[in-house]
């Protein structure tokens, strides 16, 4: 459990080829059958998160796409 030695044996290839991601960063908690869900919008940490780690994205309508390689 939890063991990735096999991958990084591999040179976890499964991950190369991971071209972009898009996050939205929300989610909802689930509130009851009769009452909509209580949705959290973290898009300001996120931002402040890919900042601080230096990490490249492109944002447009709170999606932000981060590309694995250009």
């Amino acid at each position: 459990m939890g063991d990735w030695k096999p991958f990084y044996k591999e040179g976890m290839s499964l991950f190369f080829t991971i071209e972009f991601i898009k996050v939205r960063p929300r989610y909802a908690e689930y509130t009851g059958h009769l009452l909509a869900p209580k949705i959290f919008d973290e898009t300001k940490e996120f931002e402040h998160l890919l900042k601080e780690l230096h990490i490249p994205y492109e944002e447009e309508d709170g999606t932000f796409t981060i590309y694995g390689y250009r």
